[in-house]
C-alpha cells in the first residue's frame, strides 16, 4: 500500500503535438500541500516562471527524445515564495497505446531543512 503514499508526490503529463506542449494529466495531493497549488490540466508554461519553464520543456524534451529517465535536484525556483524548498525528482518516460512515448511521470521528493 505504499503506492498512495509514494502516488501524492508524483505528476503525470501529457506529451501533446510530439513535445510541443506538455499537460499534466495526474497532479498528487503532496504536491498541491508542499506547493500550495493545483497542477492538473495546466500546460508547463501555465505553471512556471519564464527561468523554469524553459528548464522544463528542455528536461521534458530530453526525456521524450532520449527514451530515458532524467535525475534532477534543485530548489523550488518558479515559486519566489517557496525557494528555500528543496526538491529531487525522477522523470521517467510512459509509453501509451496510441504512441511510442504518450506521457512523462514526474516523482518528486522535498528535502526537509537541517
Amino acid at each position: 500500500m505504499e503506492i498512495h503514499e509514494v502516488a501524492r508526490f508524483i505528476h503525470i503529463r501529457d506529451v501533446i503535438h510530439g513535445g510541443e506542449e506538455f499537460v499534466v494529466r495526474y497532479w498528487g495531493t503532496g504536491l498541491t500541500d508542499a506547493l500550495g497549488y493545483e497542477g492538473t490540466g495546466k500546460a508547463i508554461h501555465e505553471m512556471y516562471n519564464e527561468i523554469m519553464a524553459k528548464t522544463a520543456y528542455q528536461i521534458c524534451r530530453e526525456v521524450l527524445h532520449s527514451e530515458l529517465p532524467i535525475l534532477s535536484t534543485g530548489n523550488v525556483i518558479w515559486d519566489s515564495d517557496k525557494s528555500f524548498k528543496k526538491f529531487i525528482s525522477l522523470i521517467l518516460p510512459l509509453d501509451g497505446t496510441d504512441m511510442p512515448l504518450a506521457h512523462i511521470l514526474t516523482g518528486l521528493d522535498f528535502v526537509k531543512p537541517t
